[in-house]
């Protein structure tokens, strides 16, 4: 009696296939990137526990080399472009501060027309207060930032500006133009502390209405 001679046929695991696939295609998305790695782990396991009736393992472990690829670049990426937005927003902070403290700048500060820009005569006797109290801007160093907002948001940095004969501490205001990346901040407001006193640029009532004076109401002799 012949023996008899069984083949067994492998077949090819879907997940495998799958993995390779979404990491190709869809990798560029992170939870796409995580969804082919799972899928390829996942994979791998099956193809090892199926005592050789499925296949595809170098499929599987093709989808999570390219997913982990992708994820690593992706971080690094979006590591170096936080990295420069900060750089940049530190940089035109430091510019805004010393335009705003400076009696003749190099180059004026770009205030937020939409809300209540200083006048000239404003910025100057700022600077001037800033001047006499510690003398020219040596250094500004930002020293805590926050921002509020997703629509229009609007950044406040905490700074301390080293002058000739003390130092200033005090915080900024800005908002950013729409559309640009790294931001473009757009100064809003400074305040200072100066000699025990704090300064405001604009003033606490800039923009304000004032009432007109009402006339006294003429009454007629008897």
């Amino acid at each position: 009696m012949a023996a008899e001679q069984t083949t067994r046929r492998t077949r090819l695991e879907p997940l495998a296939l799958a993995s390779l696939l979404t990491a190709i295609v869809l990798g560029w998305c992170p939870l796409t990137a995580v969804a082919a790695i799972v899928l390829g782990l996942v994979a791998i396991h099956r193809v090892r526990s199926s005592d050789g009736l499925r296949s595809g393992q170098g499929l599987a472990i093709a989808g999570v080399a390219v997913g982990t690829t992708i994820l690593v670049l992706e971080g690094w990426l979006l590591g170096a472009l936080q990295s420069e937005v900060q750089d940049s927003m530190d940089t035109q902070t430091i510019a805004a501060v010393e335009s705003a403290c400076t009696v003749l700048p190099a180059q004026e500060a770009e205030w937020d027309t939409r809300s209540s820009a200083p006048e000239a005569a404003e910025r100057a006797r700022f600077a001037r207060e800033v001047t006499d109290a510690v003398g020219s801007i040596r250094q500004v160093t930002v020293t805590h930032r926050t921002a509020e907002g997703l629509a229009e948001p609007v950044i406040s940095a905490a700074f301390n500006a080293a002058g000739e004969r003390g130092t200033v501490f005090g915080t900024a205001s800005f908002s950013t133009q729409p559309g640009t990346l790294p931001p473009v901040l757009l100064l809003r407001s400074i305040e200072v502390e100066v000699a025990g006193r704090r300064l405001r640029l604009p003033a606490s009532d800039a923009g304000e209405a004032k009432q007109p004076e009402r006339a006294p109401a003429e009454t007629n002799a008897p």
